[in-house]
């Protein structure tokens, strides 16, 4: 199986516009928290159309607990409070919210509640005594919900989409209407279409709107990719094959958003049918080409001719897993040559390519065997 990763990081901005749309005051920009809700609905949608929408609310409730100096000590997937006076409630509140070390940095997810010092998590780490924060990434939603955004303030430096050597940056401007009376806001939620809430922020300053002026929220999602290097893989992950091989991502292959703020295929960010998005099938390809690895978020080397390329199938996703795989099988008759070289996500031509592996030396696949590869995407977040 070939692994492909992301993180994902994202940023708030407010600011307030006058009836010509121009800005009057500008707030700092704040990092927001990326809930459950918004990391599940990558498997069913686009990135792109995860941040459609733009809320604001008046609610205060934080995006994060801090329990002072009460520590966590963690065994197997048991975690036990000892200290202080901050406590779990039940599972029916916390289930979902992650659990983050100060010190290593790893992070669980809560599972149910034992008791109001006891808690199980997803996984087995080993903390003793640890300070740590509880993310509340089971929200779903603004606590007091009270607008919704009118329209995209469009035009370069509002909507785009940048690619650099490292990631992919994401960016949508969300205009509200006009006030018609004074307001006040406190928290700012980004949203899929359907409601179904991506991020939200507690605004560290409470941004007021006055009568005739309206709020601005610029929204900026950076997706750092993995591997950007060429990264070795050690024994062959095909049954059947022997090799080691050099995999790296190549071009995002993901949607992106253009100046007038819609999800498009943006030039440069590769496959126009999005193979490397959770929620796409997509393509994938078998080359003989054994031409080195472009640097990340070039476009090529091409490996289209005498390649062999494929719809993948998407394998089913489970809530809150965060990955998914896709797999292409190859039949008898298909795709039979001893020269095969590198093999990956890409376009229906395989001359832009997401994820390329390439062998150190020729494979062969012929009609008496079928050939399967399954690709897996996974995908993280900063937890802020």
């Amino acid at each position: 199986m070939i692994e492909r990763r992301m993180k994902f990081s994202g940023k708030v901005q407010c600011q307030i516009i006058d009836r010509s749309g121009r800005v009057i005051r500008s707030y700092p920009c704040q990092d927001n928290l990326i809930v459950n809700n918004g990391m599940n609905k990558l498997a069913v949608a686009r990135l792109a159309d995860c941040l459609t929408m733009a809320k604001a609310g008046t609610g205060t409730t934080p995006t994060f607990d801090d329990p002072g100096v009460t520590v966590a000590s963690q065994t197997g997937t048991t975690v036990t409070l000892s200290g202080g006076s901050f406590l779990f409630t039940d599972t029916g509140t916390d289930a979902g919210k992650m659990i983050s070390y100060t010190v290593s940095g790893k992070t669980v997810r809560i599972v149910s509640i034992t008791s109001t010092t006891i808690a199980v998590v997803d996984h087995v780490e080993s903390e003793t005594t640890a300070d740590f924060l509880v993310y509340r990434t089971n929200q779903a939603s603004l606590f007091l919900n009270v607008d919704t955004h009118a329209q995209y303030a469009t035009g370069t430096g509002n909507c785009g989409t940048t690619i650099n050597s490292t990631s992919m940056i994401l960016k949508r401007s969300y205009d509200f209407a006009t006030r018609g009376s004074d307001k006040t806001y406190t928290e700012i939620g980004i949203f899929h279409s359907d409601s179904t809430m991506w991020s939200r922020v507690i605004l560290g300053s409470s941004v007021f709107v006055a009568t005739g002026r309206a709020l601005r929220v610029v929204y900026t999602l950076t997706i750092n990719y993995s591997p950007l290097t060429p990264r070795a893989i050690g024994a062959s992950p095909i049954t059947g094959w022997t090799f080691t091989a050099d995999e790296q991502m190549q071009l995002p292959c993901m949607a992106g958003i253009d100046v007038s703020g819609a999800t498009v295929f943006v030039a440069g960010s590769g496959d126009s049918t999005f193979s490397m998005e959770p929620s796409v099938a997509g393509n994938c390809f078998i080359s003989p080409s054994s031409t080195a690895h472009n640097a990340f978020g070039s476009d090529g080397p091409a490996r289209g001719t005498n390649a062999f390329t494929k719809a993948h199938t998407l394998n089913v996703y489970t809530s809150l897993d965060f990955f998914r795989r896709k797999t292409v099988s190859y039949t008898l008759a298909e795709a039979n040559r001893s020269d095969w070289h590198s093999f990956g996500v890409g376009n229906s031509g395989a001359t832009q390519q997401g994820l390329v592996v390439i062998t150190n030396a020729s494979q062969t696949k012929d009609s008496s065997h079928t050939l399967s590869i399954t690709y897996k995407v996974t995908w993280d977040r900063v937890l802020s």
